[in-house]
Formats: C-alpha cells, sequence, structure tokens
C-alpha cells in the first residue's frame, strides 16, 4: 500500500466521476483539505473513510489500497490456474521421486562395489 499511489487513484476517481475536491468533502463529512492531502500521499484514508470514499468513487478499498483498478478473474480464468498449478506440483513430485530413486539406486550400487 504506497500512499502516494492511493492519493493518485482518488484523485483520478474523483475527476473521472467529476466531482471538486468540495462536493466530494462534503459528502465524506470531512474537510475539503482532508481530500487534498490524500490526494497527495501524505495523509491516508481511515478504514472507515475508504469504506465511504469506495462508495462514493464507486470502487473497493481493495483497489483504493492497491491504488489501481484490480482486474477480476473470471471462474474459468481461476479454474484453469488452478489446473496449472495442480499440474506443476505433479511434475515436482515425478521429479523428486526420481531423483529419489536414482539416489537410493546409487547408493546401493556404491555399497555393493565396496564390499566386493
Amino acid at each position: 500500500m504506497e500512499r502516494k499511489k492511493t492519493g493518485m487513484f482518488i484523485n483520478h476517481l474523483r475527476l473521472k466521476h467529476q466531482m471538486s475536491r468540495e462536493e466530494l468533502a462534503d459528502s465524506l463529512g470531512v474537510f475539503e483539505i482532508k481530500i487534498e492531502l490524500w490526494e497527495k500521499g501524505i495523509l491516508m484514508p481511515s478504514i472507515y473513510e475508504l469504506e465511504m470514499l469506495s462508495i462514493q468513487l464507486d470502487t473497493s478499498v481493495n483497489e483504493l489500497l492497491a491504488g489501481r483498478t484490480l482486474k477480476e478473474k473470471s471462474d474459468d480464468e481461476v479454474f484453469a490456474y488452478a489446473v496449472k498449478l495442480r499440474n506443476k506440483e505433479k511434475y515436482k513430485v515425478i521429479l523428486f521421486t526420481s531423483l529419489f530413486l536414482f539416489g537410493i539406486c546409487s547408493l546401493m550400487k556404491s555399497k555393493k562395489n565396496n564390499s566386493q
């Protein structure tokens, strides 16, 4: 969470909604200077103020904290990502099992050579 990034995003959304600082301040019940300090990244809104800002600026608290619009993933994208991760884990298991078996075989071979 970066104050400057959040401030710039608040400014962007306020302008997008064609609101003045005074209008936004009035709708939130704060002084106009507070809006200016948020937008400049000098102050960070409280949790309550973030909630109120998210409602007024039609965004989420997460987006305000991130300082940008977050792309929501569809269920298909989430499922595809989960499958990809599961397949990756399978390959890791196969690789480590193969290395383990190779190590055991090497150890047995070296013991056999030492006993001769």
